[in-house]
């Protein structure tokens, strides 16, 4: 059933396929982000204070939780400023979509210049897809710490996926928009991944859990998340609400199975 909603969920392929060689997609060869050593510091548009306002700024960079780390490593700083200039420019991709969002707005939107977004991205279409074409990770290469509980690993993954679906959502959007080969293929790794993700979490917390059917509970979750994205608009009402229903559907499959009630409820209170 699971599988049956992602692939309702799912986007259809697009029929005409296309070579984006500044992406590496058709081209027959793996995309990997080239490293610069470079001093690319920030740039503050039009002479104006860094703290100044900007149109649609939500003021926050991107979030880290300090619980959860699937990578088991720190991430790279660089990869970590290209996710967050992602997060910045998202606004200004959904309000104008692809074709309509000029590099002068994503930069003063990121507080760059267009020549300081050019060091981190070779294109705008390198920009609008670049979170989906990171490595995945699978359920045995994810890493749940050992010094950390894992309830509180799972929580945190949870809120992480809760704040990051709507970023990785739209970017598949602009791909498909690009006409970007093999969309379905992207979308099933991208649901795969979450799946192993949280998945491996949610066994760690209950042992006993086989891997398949961990992976199904985590299909659930993922359901409700992106089921909310598209009736909800991301509010914070419909986020919260979203919340507490994934975390109604954890209880009744961990607690008392795998955890008593009362630490559940302390390791999944909203922070």
């Amino acid at each position: 059933m699971i599988r049956a909603i992602g692939r309702t969920l799912a986007r259809r392929q697009s029929t005409h396929e296309r070579a984006i060689p500044e992406l590496g997609f058709g081209s027959g060869r793996t995309f990997r982000p080239p490293v610069r050593r470079i001093d690319a510091g920030l740039a503050v548009p039009d002479g104006e204070h860094m703290d100044a306002p900007f149109e649609r700024d939500t003021g926050h960079a991107i979030p880290v939780e300090p619980d959860v780390r699937p990578w088991g490593t720190a991430p790279d700083p660089l990869e970590l400023r290209r996710r967050e200039i992602f997060t910045l420019a998202a606004p200004v991709f959904r309000a104008r979509g692809y074709r309509g969002a000029t590099i002068k707005a994503l930069a003063h939107a990121c507080h760059l210049s267009p020549a300081g977004l050019y060091h981190y991205f070779d294109s705008k279409a390198d920009l609008a897809t670049y979170i989906v074409r990171q490595p995945h990770l699978e359920w045995r290469t994810v890493h749940v710490d050992p010094a950390v509980d894992p309830l509180v690993q799972l929580r945190g993954i949870i809120d992480l996926a809760i704040r990051e679906l709507p970023d990785f959502l739209l970017a598949l959007d602009m791909a498909e928009e690009l006409e970007v080969p093999g969309m379905a293929r992207f979308r099933r790794g991208l649901f795969a991944e979450g799946e192993a993700v949280i998945g491996r979490y949610i066994a760690a917390v209950r042992p006993g859990m086989t891997p398949e059917a961990a992976r199904d509970l985590a299909g659930l979750v993922l359901a409700l998340l992106i089921g909310s994205h598209e009736i909800g608009d991301g509010v914070p009402a419909a986020v919260a609400t979203t919340r507490e229903r994934i975390i109604r559907v954890l209880r009744a499959e961990l607690v008392p199975i795998a955890v008593e009630s009362a630490r559940f409820d302390r390791a999944m209170a909203a922070n």
